[in-house]
């Protein structure tokens, strides 16, 4: 079984339809929705400081422990959420991940959006 890991709202939309297709796949969400299988919930208030000084690492990691490889981490730039991608795949690190980074449409993003993307992608 796969183990799908969301990160923020994109994130978490992909891996929920991707559990719709495929029902075998186990899926997790880090996100500020109040799905019910979220790793970490992102309070919704938070700004992008205290999001990544707060991102709990070593909890993640212990609660990502059990999660059956192949594992996969789905995340879009330009939100909130996405800056935490670093930590994350700092928690994820013990074994082999695949990422897929969905690249959002730049006409469409704030100014502030533009720099979380660039923040998260490079």
């Amino acid at each position: 079984m796969r183990s799908l890991i969301g990160l923020g709202g994109a994130g978490t939309k992909i891996v929920e339809r991707l559990q719709q297709i495929n029902s075998s796949y186990s899926t997790f969400t880090i996100d500020t929705s109040g799905n019910p299988n979220f790793l970490y919930k992102v309070q919704p208030d938070w700004n992008e400081l205290q999001i990544e000084e707060a991102f709990p690492v070593e909890e993640l990691k212990r609660r990502t422990s059990a999660l059956e490889w192949p594992r996969c981490l789905f995340l879009a730039g330009g939100g909130n959420t996405s800056i935490c991608a670093l930590r994350v795949l700092e928690a994820l690190s013990d074994r082999p991940i695949n990422v897929v980074y969905v690249l959002p449409d730049q006409t469409f993003l704030s100014p502030k959006a533009k720099l979380l993307e660039k923040m998260t992608f490079g």
